[in-house]
């Protein structure tokens, strides 16, 4: 389970050369399409949540927030940019929850170990996902596109 988040123009492209429900499967292709637009961001209801050291909710937070979604539920552009300035003015508290990160990583039953499982590889990982967010709402704005909330 997770927050899966599509760009709605991106994701129009990709489901039009492999679309679901056809008897060659497409799987695969789908998702290196995505990657290579980099149209699709997903955070697992995990220790692997970069959102949760925000203490950010898929569920709530949007609404809490007041950002703009359409009636069907997807996040409009605007909704995108002022989820952008969202992270970044949380930054230096994103980099602050970092600090204290073995406790978080304790809190939610991950494994701690030695290098890519270390603190220090975890606050990697969520360094590097935490700016791909951004990339991916970046993108979203850029092209003018709604995004498919999907939670």
């Amino acid at each position: 389970m997770g927050a899966d988040l599509y760009i709605t123009k991106l994701e129009n492209k990709v489901l039009k050369q492999y679309p679901y429900g056809n008897d060659f499967g497409g799987y695969e292709e789908r998702e290196e399409l995505r990657e290579e637009y980099g149209s699709y961001f997903r955070d697992s209801y995990n220790a692997t949540n970069v959102m949760w050291l925000l203490d950010f909710s898929y569920w709530k937070s949007p609404e809490v927030f007041g950002w703009d979604f359409h009636k069907n539920g997807n996040m409009s552009t605007r909704g995108a940019k002022q989820f952008l300035e969202y992270l970044n003015e949380n930054k230096e508290s994103f980099q602050s929850r970092l600090e204290s990160l073995g406790d978080y990583l304790v809190e939610r039953h991950a494994h701690v170990g030695e290098g890519e499982d270390s603190v220090e590889g975890w606050a990697k990982y969520f360094e590097e996902k935490y700016e791909r967010l951004g990339k991916f709402l970046q993108t979203a704005i850029d092209i003018h596109s709604s995004i498919i909330w999907s939670v």
